[in-house]
């Protein structure tokens, strides 16, 4: 029995028109890479290429020579905690001792045009020794408590 509820809601399995479709396909969407504002910053992370490493200093020195270079931030600029996380704040805004994985965070730049924001984190020279143990000075799984949390 089909009701004008039905018609106006669709039916299990049918695909819904998206609101963006059309302009999409028109390429009249503005996506937030097409959009620009008078004064507006461009950011870049600068990531750690390394599976694995201990970080023994962070130089932003050279990248914030660059002219149109705003800010440079790594976790010594973080207010408070360090980390965040949804249900636990167990994620590092940006890596400091260790990295923990490829791709980690481990610097922002902001500057006023996204080729100079690159340049910048390709200025930032991280000293470290790749390849450690991220384990290192961890507390043993067993005295961490139990794995399920209420």
């Amino acid at each position: 029995m089909s009701t004008v509820l039905d018609k106006l809601r669709g039916r299990l399995g049918q695909s819904a028109p998206r609101p963006d479709g059309v302009p999409k396909v028109r390429g009249q969407f503005a996506f937030s890479s097409d959009m620009f504002a008078e004064g507006m910053l461009w950011g870049h992370m600068l990531r750690s290429p390394h599976p694995a490493a201990a970080i023994r200093s962070i130089d932003v020195s050279q990248a914030l020579l660059i002219p149109g270079v705003r800010a440079v931030i790594t976790s010594d600029d973080v207010p408070g905690r360090k980390t965040y996380g949804l249900d636990y704040p167990d994620q590092p805004v940006f890596a400091w001792d260790v990295v923990r994985f490829m791709g980690e965070p481990v610097a922002a730049v902001a500057a006023d045009h996204p080729d100079t924001a690159r340049r910048a984190a390709a200025a930032i020279v991280v000293c470290g020794r790749c390849g450690a143990d991220p384990s290192a000075g961890q507390r043993p799984a067993s005295s961490v408590g139990p794995l399920w949390r209420p």
